[in-house]
């Protein structure tokens, strides 16, 4: 069902075809877990390049029967320890994740989304990242930016 505003009317519609239930996210990422392969080394000045592993921790196969995409956010934490999200967060459509069998995992893209990362200074950050489809968040990771000049 969608609600919308139209020059001061408002506007209830629904979907025109079957909508498919699904569970909700809580159950569909019981036994996924989120784990940092290690701290990443990027140069100042660019967006970084971040991955995360998505881990089936779980003792059965996880099946993606909601058709979750592998879009992943991050965000550079602050010094209260919160993510500096910005107002604003756009993304196009990623791939659907895969099945994953018990104890196996697959690399995921991170898109840092905090605002001005590029103007960042050299120095070490704590991230985290979220699966968006499954809201399913990370522990805190270790980005390390690096001066871009050599012997500076």
């Amino acid at each position: 069902m969608f609600l919308s505003d139209s020059a001061g009317a408002w506007r209830v519609s629904t979907h025109p075809g079957p909508i498919r239930v699904h569970r909700c996210r809580a159950a569909r990422r019981v036994g996924l877990e989120l784990r940092w392969p290690g701290e990443f080394t990027c140069k100042a000045g660019a967006l970084p390049g971040v991955s995360i592993d998505l881990v089936n921790a779980g003792d059965r196969m996880w099946v993606n029967y909601a058709g979750d995409h592998m879009t992943v956010h991050g965000w550079v934490l602050d010094e209260e320890g919160e993510p500096m999200k910005p107002g604003l967060s756009l993304f196009s459509q990623a791939p659907t994740l895969p099945d994953i069998e018990p104890g196996d995992r697959i690399s995921l893209r991170v898109d840092i989304a905090t605002r001005d990362i590029e103007d960042f200074p050299p120095g070490r950050y704590a991230v985290i990242a979220e699966l968006h489809d499954l809201g399913l968040t990370s522990s805190p990771g270790t980005l390390i930016l690096v001066d871009p000049t050599p012997g500076t």
